[in-house]
Protein backbone atom coordinates (compact mmCIF):
# COMPACT_ATOMS: atom_id res chain seq x y z
CA UNK A 1 0.00 0.00 0.00
CA UNK A 2 2.13 0.39 -0.24
CA UNK A 3 3.40 1.72 -1.84
CA UNK A 4 0.23 5.24 -2.71
CA UNK A 5 1.73 6.06 0.08
CA UNK A 6 4.82 4.32 -1.73
CA UNK A 7 4.63 6.89 -4.58
CA UNK A 8 7.33 8.44 -7.19
CA UNK A 9 7.84 11.72 -7.43
CA UNK A 10 6.73 14.32 -4.99
CA UNK A 11 3.35 15.54 -6.68
CA UNK A 12 3.23 19.09 -5.47
CA UNK A 13 0.52 20.67 -7.34
CA UNK A 14 -1.98 18.06 -6.57
CA UNK A 15 -4.13 16.74 -3.85
CA UNK A 16 -2.01 13.11 -3.67
CA UNK A 17 -1.26 13.75 -0.25
CA UNK A 18 -4.82 15.10 1.51
CA UNK A 19 -5.98 11.33 -0.13
CA UNK A 20 -3.07 9.55 1.44
CA UNK A 21 -3.78 10.76 4.85
CA UNK A 22 -7.65 10.36 4.80
CA UNK A 23 -7.11 7.02 3.13
CA UNK A 24 -4.54 5.82 5.74
CA UNK A 25 -7.18 7.38 8.68
CA UNK A 26 -9.28 5.10 7.25
CA UNK A 27 -7.20 1.68 7.89
CA UNK A 28 -7.39 2.94 11.18
CA UNK A 29 -10.89 3.48 10.98
CA UNK A 30 -12.16 0.04 9.85
CA UNK A 31 -9.49 -1.86 12.21
CA UNK A 32 -11.20 -0.42 14.80
CA UNK A 33 -13.97 -2.53 14.17
CA UNK A 34 -11.95 -5.36 13.08
CA UNK A 35 -9.98 -5.95 16.05
CA UNK A 36 -13.35 -4.93 18.60
CA UNK A 37 -15.21 -7.56 16.71
CA UNK A 38 -17.89 -5.64 16.04
CA UNK A 39 -19.58 -5.17 12.07
CA UNK A 40 -17.50 -2.81 10.07
CA UNK A 41 -19.39 -0.32 8.04
CA UNK A 42 -19.28 -0.43 4.50
CA UNK A 43 -19.45 2.24 1.66
CA UNK A 44 -20.91 0.93 -1.75
CA UNK A 45 -21.44 -2.69 -0.17
CA UNK A 46 -17.46 -3.17 0.27
CA UNK A 47 -16.11 -2.95 3.67
CA UNK A 48 -13.65 0.64 4.62
CA UNK A 49 -10.78 -0.99 5.47
CA UNK A 50 -10.80 -2.93 1.47
CA UNK A 51 -11.66 0.21 0.06
CA UNK A 52 -9.16 1.79 0.91
CA UNK A 53 -6.62 -0.72 0.20
CA UNK A 54 -8.18 -0.54 -3.52
CA UNK A 55 -7.12 3.32 -3.59
CA UNK A 56 -3.64 2.83 -2.63
CA UNK A 57 -3.19 0.35 -5.15
CA UNK A 58 -4.84 3.02 -7.83
CA UNK A 59 -2.82 6.05 -6.96
CA UNK A 60 0.81 3.57 -6.80
CA UNK A 61 -0.38 2.23 -9.95
CA UNK A 62 -0.39 5.14 -11.69
CA UNK A 63 2.32 6.97 -10.13
CA UNK A 64 4.66 4.23 -10.75
CA UNK A 65 3.78 3.49 -14.24
CA UNK A 66 4.90 7.34 -15.23
CA UNK A 67 8.25 6.58 -13.36
CA UNK A 68 8.89 3.80 -15.06
CA UNK A 69 8.28 5.81 -18.76
CA UNK A 70 10.45 8.36 -17.14
CA UNK A 71 13.42 5.67 -16.96
CA UNK A 72 12.72 2.33 -17.89
CA UNK A 73 16.11 1.70 -15.73
CA UNK A 74 14.98 -1.58 -13.94
CA UNK A 75 18.21 -1.18 -11.27
CA UNK A 76 17.32 2.53 -10.71
CA UNK A 77 13.55 1.68 -10.45
CA UNK A 78 13.73 -1.33 -7.99
CA UNK A 79 15.93 1.25 -5.83
CA UNK A 80 13.72 3.46 -5.58
CA UNK A 81 11.10 1.15 -4.55
CA UNK A 82 13.45 -0.25 -2.13
CA UNK A 83 14.57 3.13 -0.39
CA UNK A 84 10.99 4.19 -0.01
CA UNK A 85 9.40 1.12 1.97
CA UNK A 86 12.40 -0.75 3.49
CA UNK A 87 13.78 1.78 5.76
CA UNK A 88 10.32 2.55 7.73
CA UNK A 89 9.32 -1.32 7.60
CA UNK A 90 12.48 -2.42 9.48
CA UNK A 91 11.80 0.44 11.71
CA UNK A 92 8.65 -0.79 12.77
CA UNK A 93 8.43 -5.22 12.71
CA UNK A 94 12.26 -4.53 14.80
CA UNK A 95 10.55 -2.47 17.09
CA UNK A 96 7.68 -4.96 17.46
CA UNK A 97 10.28 -7.90 17.43
CA UNK A 98 12.59 -6.50 20.09
CA UNK A 99 10.94 -3.66 21.93
CA UNK A 100 6.99 -4.23 22.14
CA UNK A 101 7.08 -7.59 22.13
CA UNK A 102 9.10 -8.52 25.44
CA UNK A 103 7.11 -5.88 27.07
CA UNK A 104 3.86 -6.85 26.61
CA UNK A 105 3.84 -10.27 26.37
CA UNK A 106 2.89 -12.86 28.44
CA UNK A 107 6.32 -14.90 28.66
CA UNK A 108 9.59 -14.25 30.21
CA UNK A 109 12.30 -12.54 28.64
CA UNK A 110 14.31 -15.88 28.44
CA UNK A 111 11.48 -17.11 27.18
CA UNK A 112 10.21 -15.02 24.27
CA UNK A 113 14.04 -14.62 23.04
CA UNK A 114 14.23 -18.54 22.30
CA UNK A 115 10.92 -18.66 20.92
CA UNK A 116 11.27 -19.82 17.22
CA UNK A 117 8.50 -17.69 16.24
CA UNK A 118 10.12 -14.47 17.03
CA UNK A 119 12.48 -15.25 14.61
CA UNK A 120 9.63 -15.85 11.81
CA UNK A 121 8.17 -12.81 12.42
CA UNK A 122 11.33 -11.35 11.22
CA UNK A 123 10.33 -13.22 7.58
CA UNK A 124 8.20 -9.94 7.03
CA UNK A 125 11.79 -7.70 6.32
CA UNK A 126 11.64 -9.75 2.99
CA UNK A 127 8.08 -9.59 2.51
CA UNK A 128 6.93 -13.13 3.61
CA UNK A 129 4.44 -11.94 6.13
CA UNK A 130 3.89 -13.21 9.55
CA UNK A 131 1.62 -11.74 11.46
CA UNK A 132 2.22 -13.49 15.69
CA UNK A 133 4.95 -13.08 18.45
CA UNK A 134 5.41 -15.18 21.21
CA UNK A 135 2.58 -14.28 23.89
CA UNK A 136 1.84 -10.96 22.35
CA UNK A 137 -1.88 -9.58 22.58
CA UNK A 138 -2.91 -13.30 23.35
CA UNK A 139 -6.01 -11.70 25.12
CA UNK A 140 -7.12 -9.35 22.50
CA UNK A 141 -10.23 -9.90 20.66
CA UNK A 142 -8.40 -9.97 17.82
CA UNK A 143 -5.76 -12.57 19.50
CA UNK A 144 -2.35 -12.79 19.07
CA UNK A 145 -1.96 -10.54 15.61
CA UNK A 146 0.72 -7.82 15.48
CA UNK A 147 0.58 -6.05 12.73
CA UNK A 148 -2.29 -7.05 10.42
CA UNK A 149 -1.74 -4.10 7.97
CA UNK A 150 1.55 -5.86 6.98
CA UNK A 151 -0.74 -8.39 4.57
CA UNK A 152 -1.18 -5.91 1.92
CA UNK A 153 1.90 -4.63 1.48
CA UNK A 154 3.03 -8.17 0.04
CA UNK A 155 1.05 -7.87 -2.67
CA UNK A 156 1.94 -4.55 -3.38
CA UNK A 157 5.38 -5.56 -3.82
CA UNK A 158 4.21 -8.33 -6.02
CA UNK A 159 2.72 -5.26 -8.26
CA UNK A 160 6.07 -3.42 -8.41
CA UNK A 161 8.08 -6.83 -10.33
CA UNK A 162 4.91 -7.01 -12.18
CA UNK A 163 4.48 -3.30 -13.72
CA UNK A 164 7.92 -3.45 -15.28
CA UNK A 165 7.61 -6.59 -16.62
CA UNK A 166 4.65 -5.77 -18.36
CA UNK A 167 5.72 -2.69 -19.43
CA UNK A 168 9.15 -4.10 -21.27
CA UNK A 169 7.47 -6.63 -23.24
CA UNK A 170 4.99 -4.45 -24.43
CA UNK A 171 7.75 -2.17 -25.53
CA UNK A 172 9.77 -5.18 -27.25
CA UNK A 173 6.60 -6.73 -29.00
CA UNK A 174 6.12 -3.01 -30.62
CA UNK A 175 3.20 -2.80 -29.16
CA UNK A 176 3.21 -1.00 -25.57
CA UNK A 177 -0.21 0.24 -25.88
CA UNK A 178 -2.17 -2.98 -26.73
CA UNK A 179 -0.09 -5.01 -24.59
CA UNK A 180 -1.12 -2.23 -21.54
CA UNK A 181 -5.44 -2.76 -22.34
CA UNK A 182 -4.15 -7.06 -22.63
CA UNK A 183 -2.89 -6.72 -19.04
CA UNK A 184 -5.34 -4.57 -17.75
CA UNK A 185 -8.05 -7.01 -19.25
CA UNK A 186 -6.83 -9.96 -18.64
CA UNK A 187 -6.08 -9.29 -14.73
CA UNK A 188 -9.31 -8.14 -14.48
CA UNK A 189 -11.24 -11.18 -16.22
CA UNK A 190 -8.90 -13.36 -13.90
CA UNK A 191 -10.51 -11.45 -10.76
CA UNK A 192 -14.00 -11.74 -12.08
CA UNK A 193 -13.22 -15.22 -12.52
CA UNK A 194 -12.00 -16.15 -9.06
CA UNK A 195 -14.72 -14.04 -7.28
CA UNK A 196 -17.89 -15.30 -9.21
CA UNK A 197 -17.43 -18.56 -11.15
CA UNK A 198 -14.87 -20.78 -9.50
CA UNK A 199 -13.63 -19.45 -6.45
CA UNK A 200 -9.67 -21.71 -6.00
CA UNK A 201 -10.12 -24.26 -3.58
CA UNK A 202 -8.36 -23.66 -0.39
CA UNK A 203 -5.28 -20.94 0.02
CA UNK A 204 -2.75 -20.47 -2.57
CA UNK A 205 0.26 -18.58 -1.69
CA UNK A 206 3.19 -18.10 -3.16
CA UNK A 207 6.29 -16.29 -1.24
CA UNK A 208 3.48 -15.81 1.62
CA UNK A 209 1.10 -13.63 -0.48
CA UNK A 210 -2.01 -15.39 -0.66
CA UNK A 211 -2.94 -15.23 -4.98
CA UNK A 212 -6.78 -14.87 -3.91
CA UNK A 213 -6.02 -11.09 -2.61
CA UNK A 214 -3.18 -10.73 -5.05
CA UNK A 215 -6.05 -11.26 -7.95
CA UNK A 216 -8.51 -9.23 -6.46
CA UNK A 217 -6.34 -5.78 -5.62
CA UNK A 218 -4.34 -6.22 -8.97
CA UNK A 219 -6.95 -4.75 -11.24
CA UNK A 220 -6.77 -1.69 -9.58
CA UNK A 221 -3.18 -1.18 -9.38
CA UNK A 222 -3.14 -2.59 -13.08
CA UNK A 223 -6.04 -0.22 -14.11
CA UNK A 224 -4.42 2.94 -12.02
CA UNK A 225 -1.10 2.17 -14.26
CA UNK A 226 -2.97 2.01 -17.43
CA UNK A 227 -4.17 5.57 -16.61
CA UNK A 228 -0.11 6.77 -15.99
CA UNK A 229 1.10 4.66 -19.02
CA UNK A 230 -1.58 6.86 -21.31
CA UNK A 231 -1.55 9.95 -19.52
CA UNK A 232 -5.12 10.19 -18.54
CA UNK A 233 -4.92 11.05 -15.11
CA UNK A 234 -4.56 14.37 -15.49
CA UNK A 235 -7.29 14.81 -17.64
CA UNK A 236 -10.19 13.62 -16.36
CA UNK A 237 -13.35 15.02 -15.01
CA UNK A 238 -14.13 15.36 -11.30
CA UNK A 239 -17.78 16.40 -12.09
CA UNK A 240 -17.93 12.92 -14.11
CA UNK A 241 -16.34 10.86 -10.84
CA UNK A 242 -19.04 12.91 -8.78
CA UNK A 243 -21.51 11.86 -11.27
CA UNK A 244 -20.80 8.20 -10.92
CA UNK A 245 -21.04 8.04 -7.16
CA UNK A 246 -24.35 9.19 -7.21
CA UNK A 247 -25.63 7.21 -9.51
CA UNK A 248 -24.43 4.35 -7.55
CA UNK A 249 -26.26 5.63 -4.87
CA UNK A 250 -29.58 4.87 -6.87
CA UNK A 251 -28.25 2.11 -8.78
CA UNK A 252 -26.62 -0.66 -6.02
CA UNK A 253 -25.19 -3.37 -8.29
CA UNK A 254 -24.73 -6.73 -7.27
CA UNK A 255 -22.86 -9.76 -7.80
CA UNK A 256 -20.09 -9.27 -10.58
CA UNK A 257 -21.71 -6.00 -11.58
CA UNK A 258 -20.56 -4.66 -8.28
CA UNK A 259 -16.82 -5.55 -9.56
CA UNK A 260 -16.81 -4.37 -12.97
CA UNK A 261 -18.81 -0.77 -11.49
CA UNK A 262 -16.10 -0.77 -9.09
CA UNK A 263 -12.75 -1.20 -11.75
CA UNK A 264 -14.56 1.27 -14.09
CA UNK A 265 -15.66 4.26 -11.20
CA UNK A 266 -13.14 3.91 -8.21
CA UNK A 267 -9.72 4.54 -10.46
CA UNK A 268 -11.63 7.26 -12.45
CA UNK A 269 -13.06 8.84 -8.89
CA UNK A 270 -9.77 8.97 -7.13
CA UNK A 271 -7.66 9.81 -9.42
CA UNK A 272 -9.76 12.83 -11.40
CA UNK A 273 -9.97 14.29 -7.70
CA UNK A 274 -5.97 13.16 -7.24
CA UNK A 275 -4.80 15.32 -9.88
CA UNK A 276 -7.90 17.94 -10.21
CA UNK A 277 -6.88 20.53 -12.55
CA UNK A 278 -7.03 23.16 -9.55
CA UNK A 279 -6.22 21.33 -6.22
CA UNK A 280 -7.66 22.89 -3.67
CA UNK A 281 -5.57 20.99 -0.93
CA UNK A 282 -2.28 20.73 -2.65
CA UNK A 283 -0.53 22.69 0.71
CA UNK A 284 -0.66 19.98 2.44
CA UNK A 285 2.67 18.34 0.75
CA UNK A 286 4.43 20.78 2.38
CA UNK A 287 3.82 18.58 5.75
CA UNK A 288 5.21 15.51 4.05
CA UNK A 289 3.39 12.11 3.30
CA UNK A 290 2.82 10.53 6.61
CA UNK A 291 0.45 7.89 5.33
CA UNK A 292 2.95 5.29 4.93
CA UNK A 293 4.15 5.67 8.67
CA UNK A 294 0.18 6.04 9.80
CA UNK A 295 -0.62 1.98 7.79
CA UNK A 296 2.88 0.51 9.58
CA UNK A 297 1.89 1.85 13.03
CA UNK A 298 -1.58 1.80 13.05
CA UNK A 299 -2.66 -1.60 14.01
CA UNK A 300 -0.39 -2.36 16.89
CA UNK A 301 -1.10 0.85 18.34
CA UNK A 302 -4.90 -0.22 18.37
CA UNK A 303 -3.67 -3.33 19.71
CA UNK A 304 -1.83 -2.24 22.32
CA UNK A 305 -4.87 -0.01 23.30
CA UNK A 306 -7.26 -2.62 23.47
CA UNK A 307 -4.81 -4.80 25.69
CA UNK A 308 -4.14 -1.68 28.30
CA UNK A 309 -8.02 -1.30 28.11
CA UNK A 310 -8.28 -4.67 29.47
CA UNK A 311 -11.03 -5.90 27.23
CA UNK A 312 -13.35 -4.92 23.90
CA UNK A 313 -13.35 -1.53 23.26
CA UNK A 314 -15.64 1.22 21.30
CA UNK A 315 -14.19 1.07 18.11
CA UNK A 316 -15.00 4.89 17.58
CA UNK A 317 -12.87 5.37 21.42
CA UNK A 318 -10.62 2.75 19.58
CA UNK A 319 -10.30 5.13 16.16
CA UNK A 320 -9.91 8.34 18.30
CA UNK A 321 -6.97 7.56 20.64
CA UNK A 322 -5.63 5.62 17.77
CA UNK A 323 -5.36 8.01 15.00
CA UNK A 324 -3.35 11.00 16.83
CA UNK A 325 -0.82 8.18 18.16
CA UNK A 326 -0.16 6.64 15.12
CA UNK A 327 0.40 10.26 13.28
CA UNK A 328 2.97 11.48 15.49
CA UNK A 329 4.47 8.24 15.08
CA UNK A 330 4.07 8.91 11.18
CA UNK A 331 5.51 11.92 11.27
CA UNK A 332 8.60 10.94 13.37
CA UNK A 333 9.15 7.99 10.98
CA UNK A 334 8.76 10.34 7.83
CA UNK A 335 10.97 13.07 9.61
CA UNK A 336 13.45 10.63 11.24
CA UNK A 337 13.39 7.65 8.42
CA UNK A 338 11.14 7.95 5.51
CA UNK A 339 12.65 11.65 4.16
CA UNK A 340 16.33 10.34 4.80
CA UNK A 341 16.53 7.35 2.66
CA UNK A 342 14.64 8.86 0.03
CA UNK A 343 17.19 11.34 -0.29
CA UNK A 344 19.08 9.03 -1.47
CA UNK A 345 17.56 7.81 -4.52
CA UNK A 346 19.11 7.61 -7.47
CA UNK A 347 17.95 10.58 -10.19
CA UNK A 348 16.52 10.04 -13.60
CA UNK A 349 19.16 10.80 -16.10
CA UNK A 350 18.24 13.93 -18.76
CA UNK A 351 17.05 12.56 -21.66
CA UNK A 352 19.73 13.11 -24.89
CA UNK A 353 18.56 16.45 -26.54
CA UNK A 354 17.30 14.72 -29.57
CA UNK A 355 15.11 12.69 -27.17
CA UNK A 356 13.81 15.56 -26.01
CA UNK A 357 12.83 17.25 -29.15
CA UNK A 358 15.91 19.78 -28.93
CA UNK A 359 18.05 20.15 -31.71
CA UNK A 360 21.37 20.62 -30.66
CA UNK A 361 23.25 23.62 -31.29
CA UNK A 362 26.72 23.07 -34.03
CA UNK A 363 29.48 23.23 -32.31
CA UNK A 364 31.04 26.98 -32.25
CA UNK A 365 34.03 26.70 -35.24
CA UNK A 366 37.38 28.33 -33.72
CA UNK A 367 38.11 31.31 -36.15
CA UNK A 368 41.48 30.61 -38.03
CA UNK A 369 44.42 32.49 -36.36
CA UNK A 370 46.32 35.25 -38.56
CA UNK A 371 49.44 34.18 -40.09
CA UNK A 372 50.92 37.07 -38.50
CA UNK A 373 49.99 36.36 -34.88
CA UNK A 374 50.43 32.54 -34.78
CA UNK A 375 54.26 32.90 -34.11
CA UNK A 376 53.72 35.26 -31.19
CA UNK A 377 53.83 33.78 -27.81
CA UNK A 378 51.20 34.96 -25.10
Amino acid sequence: MASVMRSAAPQRSSNLDLIRLITASAVIFGHAYLLNRVAEPKVFGEGVGLLRVKVFFVISGALLARSWMRDPHLGRYLARRALRILPALFVVVLFCAFILGPLVSDLGVREYFSAPLLFEYLSNLRFEMRYYLPGVFEQNPYPRSVNGSLWSLSVEVLMYLVLPLWLWVGVKLRAPRLMAWAGVIAICAWSLYWAHVTPPHGMVRIYGTSMRQAVHLAPFFMIGALYGVHGWHKRLSLQWALGGAVLLTFFTPTGALVTVASFLLLPYAVLALAFAKDPAFAGFSRFGDYSYGIYLWGFPVQQLLIMLWGGPMHPLLNFALALPISLGLAALSWHGVEKVFMRLRPETPDPPAAHAGVVPLPRPVAAPIPPHRALVRH
